[in-house]
């Protein structure tokens, strides 16, 4: 079976992703007959090397990492930038960018352990999200590595300014937009896993547990 760009968008709506900065098409093998199983799949949670403790994590980095990028991208009139301007102190700006790169680079090696379709397009969508604002991040003394994870100088993101760190995380960030809407993503998937981590379903997505532990047989 050839797997269309229709077929694709259709299943990248299935799982719940828009198809955003990349193509999914990019992660599902046009040539193969599984393809969209291994996508629904995915979505399910049918895959062993997933466990139900590998998904509560998962899902807990990932909304630990949402929560940190909503917060840096707040627009309300009561924002951490407007309270760093009037307190004349960033520690809660800083603290929280921690805290967002703890969890980012947590969520993105769950992901790097837990290869699927869905989770391999995750996590190089959470990679570009930061290759992506490179130059800016420097900025904030956060630095990429050739994995995509994120270290950060501590003396360097101190140091900067209110308007520095606005810049790189705040409302206008493309940075903390995208990692918000990811992780939302990834968030939302692992809890469907950690659900359906002790069902079996079959790659078209019927559940067959109830079948095989019912008491009839297939006359009823």
């Amino acid at each position: 079976m050839r797997v269309t760009t229709k077929m694709v968008d259709t299943s990248a709506a299935q799982t719940g992703l828009g198809i955003h900065t990349a193509s999914l098409a990019n992660y599902v093998k046009t040539d193969s007959d599984d393809s969209i199983a291994q996508l629904l799949e995915g979505k399910l949670g049918n895959n062993s090397v997933k466990t139900t403790s590998t998904y509560k994590k998962l899902e807990k980095s990932a909304e630990a990492l949402k929560d940190a990028a909503s917060k840096l991208s707040s627009e309300g009139t009561d924002n951490v930038y407007t309270k760093a301007t009037a307190d004349k102190d960033t520690s809660e700006i800083t603290d929280t960018v921690k805290t967002l790169v703890d969890n980012y680079n947590s969520v993105l090696k769950t992901l790097k352990s837990s290869p699927s379709t869905l989770n391999n397009f995750y996590r190089t969508e959470l990679k570009s999200a930061a290759s992506d604002n490179i130059s800016k991040l420097k900025n904030a003394g956060l630095t990429i590595a050739k994995d995509g994870s994120i270290s950060i100088d501590e003396d360097k993101l101190k140091s900067a300014d209110v308007k520095t760190l606005q810049n790189v995380f705040g409302s206008s960030s493309d940075f903390t937009e995208k990692l918000t809407y990811i992780a939302e993503h990834v968030s939302e998937n692992a809890a469907a896993g950690v659900k359906s981590a002790s069902t079996t379903y079959s790659a078209n997505g019927l559940l067959t547990s109830a079948y095989n532990n019912s008491k009839y047989d297939s006359q009823g």
